[in-house]
Parts: C-alpha cells; structure tokens; sequence
C-alpha cells in the first residue's frame, strides 16, 4: 500500500517510510505496554543501516550493515506528528555516524586473558545482567517491495537484505 511523504518538520530532514515503520512500531510496543497495564519508559528500537559508501552503496555480495538505535520517550510518543519527526532526524543522524567497530566489553572477550570457556560463561552472564538496561525494544528491518518471493534455487542473485533477529528480553519491557 503506497504510503505518502509526511510534509518536512520545519527545516528537518523528510521522513521515510522506514521512519514511519519505527515510529509505528514505536507506538504500538507503547499501546501494547498500556493495554497490558505496564509503564512504558524510554522505547528503543535497532535497525539496520547500510554501512557502505554511497558510489558502493548496492556494489558486491555480502550484508555490510550495522545497527544504530532509536529511542523514544514519553514526550516523544505524546504526539505522532513530532515521534516521526523525532525518529527521522536521529535515522539521519546515525546514518551520517561512521562506524564504531568493536566495543570494549567484545575486545576485551577477543583478547586472550582467559580460555574461552571461561570467557564464553562471563558473556553469558553479562548478557543476563545487562539485558534490562541494553536490550533494545525490538528489531525492525524493512524488506522493501518485493514483486516475487524470492528463489533460493540458485538461478539468480535476489535483492533481499535479512539482518539477525534480537533477542528477546523476556517480554516487550522497555527501559525505565
């Protein structure tokens, strides 16, 4: 279903349809919080961005994306007009940001202090103790229009982008 341009917020950035995916998605996991009785705090949603340059933006095979967040607050989320005018400029935002790489807590686990079982159970328990405060909301990754499912037989190279599913935090909490 064609989806048309919200006007440009002021001398913002114009909206995209990806923005009005996660702006919507933003209300609904608020909706959802609601009906189900919960408080919802700052709501946070990953996706994925393309991390190439743009002369290579669609160049060679591989998933060369990276993940930046979006967040959205009370205030935010009050009125639909400024959350979809607050997602488009930090989508700009993180698109423009180059890549971090690696942060400390992997290149610590990268390094040989300890064997890797041993570094395997400490991610692991980071990741449970961690998971209320940084796991995102949700993921969302638009796959675009597609005008045929595409075939895995290995007759053609498809145009269709899949990025990793998160993991789940236990419900649909958002941060407090």
């Amino acid at each position: 279903m064609p989806v048309p341009r919200p006007p440009r917020p002021g001398s913002g950035p114009f909206p995209t349809v990806n923005d009005l995916l996660v702006a919507a998605l933003i209300r609904s996991v608020d909706y959802w919080n609601a009906a189900q009785g919960r408080r919802s705090g700052r709501i946070r949603i990953s996706i994925p961005v393309n991390d190439r340059d743009r002369q290579g933006r669609w160049a060679g095979p591989g998933n060369q994306t990276r993940l930046i967040r979006v967040t959205a607050g009370s205030r935010e989320r009050a009125d639909p007009a400024r959350l979809l005018a607050h997602v488009a400029a930090q989508t700009r935002a993180g698109k423009q940001r180059p890549s971090g790489g690696l942060d400390a807590t992997s290149r610590l686990l990268a390094t040989g202090w300890a064997p890797t079982a041993v570094k395997r159970r400490a991610a692991r328990l980071a990741r449970r103790v961690a998971a209320p405060v940084c796991t995102d909301t949700a993921l969302l990754s638009n796959l675009g229009a597609l005008p045929d499912p595409p075939s895995f037989s290995g007759s053609g190279t498809e145009p269709v982008w899949f990025s990793g599913p998160a993991q789940m935090p236990g419900a649909w909490a958002s941060a407090p």
